[in-house]
């Protein structure tokens, strides 16, 4: 069992948004003479996955010289503790509490957290190091830049992001975006709102298929067939679908902890049931919400502030009441669309999507809020 000295380990699982928030917050209050904080992560730097899609469709401003953010020496400092590895799992019994590493190690701890994030195809499906990670992102350029014909499968977020990027650097190109919803998105928005995302699609010359599907992305004789019979041409099909969650590992914990979708049960106190000193966060938990990663700033407040008082032992814990959907998608630089759930509805359009996000990415915004070097 691996222990770093006498002090006992608070452990994070994963560092993405909700687990690099947690690990801040932490830092600071808890009591460095009782307590190890220790963030255990597949990769040696931040993914800001908000900006990755234009990074691999195009070189124009090398973002994966400023989206590939390492976390600096402050993680490895005093009490606080970086390592580098995938977990493979977690034992949480009355006896032992401990998590395995893909080398063999075992690192105990007293509260974990588990935010391990999710499971990407295609062009987003990064590698665990950087030059793998930049071998694959250049491969993809070439792959965007040589095709004419390109088919995009899945109108979420993802695939509407990928259309405006392609479009951007290649006006003349044909992309076809196939979707097996009705409308771009899906129904947690409004219908007209994913109705003016149409408009704007069709507006850059992208096409639109709904209510079919592609279950082949190879394409013969340079066709693709969907679902529903229809031909389209295609020298590149693209996965642009949902994401998986990066769960596998925690099936070891046993069958009641996640779901048949393989997302994590949680209590509104984000306290996996049965395992009161786990919690989890970010796109792994079940929860009636979007996935995003804007949500993983609320869900580590509440799960940071619990762990102190789960440590203090005083009061009672703090319940996550969930939050407004709130979304940007980008179409380009210069247009997007956005919506807020709150009011009414509240919708944003082409010069506050660019001013908010499509321009440039969140990218120094990420990395101020996230104390990144």
């Amino acid at each position: 069992m691996s222990q770093f000295d006498s002090r006992q380990n608070v452990v994070i699982v994963g560092g993405g948004p909700t687990g690099v928030q947690v690990f801040n917050t932490l830092e600071t209050k808890l009591d460095a003479s009782k307590y190890n904080l220790v963030l255990i992560t597949a990769r040696p730097y931040f993914t800001h996955l908000i900006a990755t899609i234009r990074m691999v469709v195009t070189s124009e401003g090398q973002l994966e010289n400023s989206i590939l953010m390492p976390f600096g020496s402050r993680f490895n400092e005093g009490n606080k503790k970086l390592i580098i590895a995938k977990v493979t799992s977690v034992v949480d019994n009355e006896k032992e509490h401990y998590v395995t590493l893909d080398n063999g190690e075992r690192i105990s701890f007293l509260t974990l957290v588990l935010s391990p994030g999710s499971k990407w195809e295609g062009p987003l499906a990064f590698a665990d190091n950087k030059e793998e990670t930049l071998e694959q992102v250049t491969e993809w350029r070439g792959k965007f830049e040589k095709a004419q014909d390109i088919v995009l499968v899945g109108a979420g977020a993802v695939g509407i992001e990928f259309a405006g990027e392609i479009k951007d650097q290649w006006p003349d190109k044909n992309v076809t975006i196939v979707h097996g919803q009705s409308a771009p998105m899906n129904a947690v928005y409004p219908l007209r709102w994913r109705e003016d995302i149409s408009r704007r699609l069709h507006k850059r010359g992208v096409n639109l298929i709904v209510d079919d599907y592609v279950d082949t992305f190879e394409p013969k004789d340079g066709q693709i067939t969907t679902r529903k019979g229809k031909s389209i041409t295609a020298d590149l099909v693209v996965a642009t679908r949902g994401t998986r969650p990066n769960t596998k590992f925690i099936e070891s914990l046993g069958s009641d902890v996640l779901t048949p979708a393989g997302l994590v049960k949680v209590s509104p106190t984000l306290q996996v049931p049965n395992h009161p000193n786990i919690f989890a966060g970010g796109d792994v938990i079940d929860w009636d919400e979007q996935k995003q990663a804007g949500k993983a700033a609320t869900h580590a407040g509440v799960i940071a502030q619990n762990i102190l008082l789960l440590l203090d032992k005083t009061k009672p814990l703090t319940i996550y009441k969930g939050s407004y959907e709130l979304i940007v998608v980008t179409i380009g630089k210069a247009g997007g669309a956005g919506y807020l759930s709150a009011l009414w509805g509240i919708t944003l359009g082409d010069w506050l999507c660019a001013l908010l996000k499509s321009k440039y990415l969140l990218i120094d915004m990420t990395k101020k809020s996230l104390r990144l070097p």
